[in-house]
């Protein structure tokens, strides 16, 4: 019993070590994923740290989505960071009418997550399980 906690402990104190360490250079999104089903589209996103979803406007459809974060780790996450150029691809995007996605780290109010479509969409936006990923599905209306 003694072994186990003491191994529980050590791994406990990586991840906290891994999360709450702070380097300047790190940037909150890792990846960025685009899965393709029959019916939807996927996006992926990794984290660099664990990260809430605070809320999302508007809630299931639009050309707009805004969705406010709360990065759960020390140092600053102040950076924008276009994410459909870095990680998705002009072209993929245009497989979910997306002509804009970005991070926008120091803008009042945020962090937020912005994307934009060229037409209305339907989507759902899902945190993963152990806050370090995030989901939204996008479906065309």
């Amino acid at each position: 019993m003694k072994t186990f906690t003491a191994l529980l402990v050590v791994v406990l104190a990586s991840l906290a070590l891994g999360v709450v360490s702070f380097d300047s250079d790190r940037t909150i999104i890792e990846d960025v994923v685009l899965v393709r089903e029959a019916e939807q589209k996927l996006l992926q996103l990794e984290f660099s740290a664990p990260v809430r979803v605070v809320g999302q406007y508007p809630q299931r459809s639009g050309k707009i989505l805004q969705v406010k974060l709360s990065v759960i780790a020390l140092g600053r996450f102040d950076e924008n960071v276009s994410l459909l150029e870095e990680f998705v691809g002009i072209e993929e995007g245009k497989e979910i009418y997306m002509t804009h996605m970005q991070y926008e780290g120091n803008v009042p109010g945020g962090p937020f997550l912005v994307m934009k479509f060229n037409r209305p969409v339907q989507w759902q936006v899902t945190e993963g399980d152990s806050l370090m990923s995030m989901d939204i599905i996008i479906k065309k209306v």
